[in-house]
């Protein structure tokens, strides 16, 4: 059977005993609120998005790095048989100059591809009614056993069938390392919003805001490949030009026996 999905075990040599993981990539089709996989069935001179999704994923052996996933470095991406545009990096794995890849989007074939996440900047406010700065905020986390995109672009369909290929390396993190800036409630002791001393002014206006700059801690790349298979079928002499997957889905879903 086909399949888009790759599962890579990455291995850990500084951990005792050693942990292991999983970095899972997978290419989907969008069509309004529909989501296809590989393979997908499309009527010539179609349009449809396609996107990248990585992720990081336990496995028996060991949990998933707790920074999560950092993007997608060193990536390529071809298909054969089609044009391809509007290839983009998905906000907020843009960290590097734009647009983040080198190449031809027509015909599609793209390289030194980097969507990879940059640091992370938090605000940081304290408890307010109170001169306790609570807790610092955490860093924010993605792709972490769960999918999360990355990259996307537009396919248009030739006439025959085609196959896209992405790959590269996938980045994750072993943690992320702040630089914190406590808040500081100012001359009247709280937080505000809120007026605890009584004195008709509120309590937010003379405190100093704090934050905290996270870095990732990055382990080494881990390579990967995904893979979406472009079936062509023929249209009917009326049909619109979209993604016939919708159609196949929508069929499939009403065959489904009721649990």
């Amino acid at each position: 059977m086909r399949q888009a999905l790759v599962w890579l075990a990455a291995t850990c040599a500084l951990a005792s005993p050693c942990a292991a993981w999983q970095i899972r990539a997978r290419m989907v089709l969008r069509t309004g609120t529909e989501t296809g996989y590989d393979p997908i069935y499309v009527w010539p001179g179609s349009t449809g998005m396609i996107r990248i999704q990585l992720g990081v994923f336990d496995d028996v052996d060991g949990p998933a790095p707790a920074g999560g996933l950092i993007g997608w470095t060193m990536g390529t991406l071809s298909g054969a048989g089609t044009n391809g545009s509007g290839a983009t990096r998905l906000n907020p794995f843009a960290s590097s100059p734009a647009p983040g890849f080198s190449g031809t989007q027509v015909p599609l074939d793209l390289f030194d591809i980097d969507a990879t996440l940059g640091t992370q900047s938090l605000p940081w406010l304290g408890i307010p009614g109170t001169s306790d700065p609570g807790p610092q905020p955490a860093a924010l986390v993605r792709g972490r056993n769960t999918f999360i995109s990355v990259f996307q672009f537009l396919t248009i369909a030739g006439g025959s069938d085609y196959v896209l290929t992405a790959a590269g390396g996938a980045v994750a993190a072993s943690a992320w390392d702040g630089t914190p800036l406590p808040p500081q409630p100012g001359p009247d002791g709280f937080f505000g919003p809120g007026d605890q001393n009584h004195d008709n002014i509120d309590d937010t206006l003379d405190d100093l805001p704090g934050s905290i700059t996270y870095s990732h801690v990055d382990l080494p790349p881990i390579p990967f490949s995904a893979l979406m298979h472009v079936i062509i079928v023929p249209a009917p002499a009326t049909a619109p030009t979209l993604m016939l997957h919708t159609v196949i889905a929508l069929r499939r879903r009403r065959a489904r026996p009721t649990q």
